[in-house]
């Protein structure tokens, strides 16, 4: 494992609640072909969201989006399409 995989792989648990850091992240483990850890840090962001998180619909649709990117460059065309619906469900039209 390279040192800046074993860097994200470290910080991953502990920056899942900060969303344009999580988002930034992501994006970058997608374009480096970081697949899993990419889709690892949005699965788990999004499923240890709470009350008390400072959370929207865009910061949602963001996640859901990188998470379609994912599912179609892995070749899951109908979860890719799935969360691609769902992101533009939640983000706002002018993005």
């Amino acid at each position: 494992m390279e040192y800046g995989d074993k860097i994200i792989k470290d910080l991953t648990p502990h920056i899942r609640h900060y969303y344009n850091i999580t988002y930034t992240l992501s994006t970058m483990l997608i374009n480096n072909n970081h697949l899993d850890e990419a889709k690892k840090l949005l699965t788990a962001a999004l499923s240890n969201i709470t009350i008390d998180d400072q959370v929207n619909a865009k910061n949602i649709g963001w996640y859901q989006y990188n998470l379609g990117v994912i599912y179609y460059k892995t070749g899951q065309l109908e979860l890719a399409i799935k969360y691609y619906n769902s992101a533009i469900d939640r983000l706002p039209e002018e993005e």
